[in-house]
């Protein structure tokens, strides 16, 4: 994620308007690379509510303190994407909504400009992840959905989940045990959707080595049957 600038400017420009004052006005600053703000302005920099178009041509609604994002606001960039939450010091910190240039989308916490915390990331095609972020990656507890509506959870290590963990597929079968890079590996256990289960060694994915394979036990209950004529009797 690209982390915001920080916005900071000068009484240059607007002491004619402000004329020193520490209430805050109305005013229009224009910065040297031609970026330009509209809002409240105190002490020579914006703090308050304002308006931003920059040179970049990314925009900025929402609150200031001493020149810098602050306080909750919304962020578009002219490549795609925005952010839409809260703000300190300049960057995105807090919670928050980031839409991403290819139509992905996380909502959760952030911390100096990414998702840092717990948040909900859903990508466009299908698929996504729910639980622990750090410097803009899953990573601690959490759920991975895919695209095909298998499920995993787990802790995620390199955005992927690694040890002990349970995934349950779309064809209703559930593993419980040892996770590499998302799949069952290791030891463990996968129990079918008719209810038989293996137990024993994975290897990516696969069964591997040792192992014991248990079946649901089905009992047959026979009930005599009532024997009746097929043709009635005269009389």
């Amino acid at each position: 994620m690209n982390n915001l600038r920080i916005l900071t400017t000068s009484a240059i420009g607007v002491a004619a308007v402000i004329f020193q004052t520490h209430l805050a006005i109305a005013a229009s600053i224009t910065l040297p690379d031609g970026s330009k703000c509209e809002g409240e302005v105190s002490r020579g920099v914006l703090n308050g509510q304002a308006t931003c178009q920059y040179a970049s041509k990314d925009t900025y609604t929402g609150g200031f303190k001493d020149g810098k994002f602050s306080g909750t606001g919304k962020y578009t960039f002219a490549a795609g994407g925005s952010y839409q939450g809260t703000f300190k010091d300049g960057q995105i910190e807090g919670k928050g909504v980031r839409l991403y240039p290819d139509g992905d989308r996380y909502e959760g916490e952030f911390s100096k400009g990414e998702p840092n915390g717990i948040g909900n990331y859903i990508a466009a095609g299908g698929g996504g992840y729910q639980g622990e972020f750090k410097n803009g990656s899953p990573a601690g507890k959490g759920t991975f959905t895919f695209k095909n509506g298998d499920r995993c959870t787990g802790i995620a290590t390199n955005t992927q989940l690694n040890g002990a963990g349970t995934c349950e597929y779309k064809n209703g079968n559930v593993y419980q045990g040892n996770l590499v890079n998302d799949r069952p590996d290791g030891k463990g256990t996968m129990t079918f959707a008719d209810k038989s289960t293996y137990t024993g060694e994975f290897k990516a994915g696969q069964f591997a080595g040792t192992g014991t394979r248990k079946y649901k036990m089905v009992i047959f209950i026979l009930v005599p049957l009532l024997m009746v004529p097929l043709v009635a009797k005269e009389h």
